[in-house]
């Protein structure tokens, strides 16, 4: 599978998109991008964040059998929009510029998906 392309087509979709990360099932990243110098977090932290998802999504899984499987996320903390996807023993992580509206991250967040349905197919 092509990490690269599938992080440089998740950028493509928006310029309020900050950073992609694919995360394994073992929570280490397999491949990340930074699309600004703004990039809030340093890079260990970026590790340790890749394990926090994985711990979420574990976390998640508690509720897959009453409520159905969690197929995305989305965070929205003070500075920055977080989107979540889960896609078979992968995590995509996405975020955006805080200064975008909702309505705007849900329609970013509807092509990114469309793109992780045809590449993880």
């Amino acid at each position: 599978m092509n990490f690269e392309k599938i992080v440089d087509d998740i950028i493509l979709t928006s310029n309020l998109i900050r950073f992609v990360m694919i995360i394994n099932e073992e929570g280490k990243p397999v491949q990340s991008k930074v699309t600004t110098t703004s990039y809030l977090l340093r890079s260990e932290h970026a590790s340790l964040l890749a394990m926090d998802m994985q711990i979420l999504r574990k976390l998640l899984k508690l509720y897959d059998e009453s409520i159905g499987e969690n197929t995305s996320v989305h965070l929205v903390r003070k500075q920055v929009h977080v989107l979540i996807f889960y896609v078979k023993e992968w995590i995509v992580m996405i975020s955006c510029d805080r200064t975008a509206d909702r309505k705007t991250v849900a329609e970013i967040s509807d092509k990114i998906e469309k793109i992780i349905n045809k590449d993880f197919g």
